[in-house]
């Protein structure tokens, strides 16, 4: 699932093999993106309070990871 607000950033929400859930923001400018993994009822509350900018410092507990390697 993918979610962007009126700047045209994007969240995306991913399921792993697992069964666990992966939310990122991701930021090409950096090469990379800032996220996390989580459970259902995480992204519940996460869905429930979207900030209506998305900016990686309004998600606690989100990393960057770089995309190169």
């Amino acid at each position: 699932m993918d979610y962007v607000d009126h700047k045209g950033n994007t969240l995306q929400i991913m399921m792993e093999e697992d069964k666990s859930y992966w939310v990122e923001l991701p930021c090409p400018d950096e090469e990379g993106s800032y996220g996390k993994r989580t459970s259902m009822e995480d992204i519940s509350s996460l869905l429930g309070s979207l900030p209506l900018l998305f900016e990686k410092e309004k998600f606690p507990g989100f990393e960057f990871n770089s995309w190169q390697g």
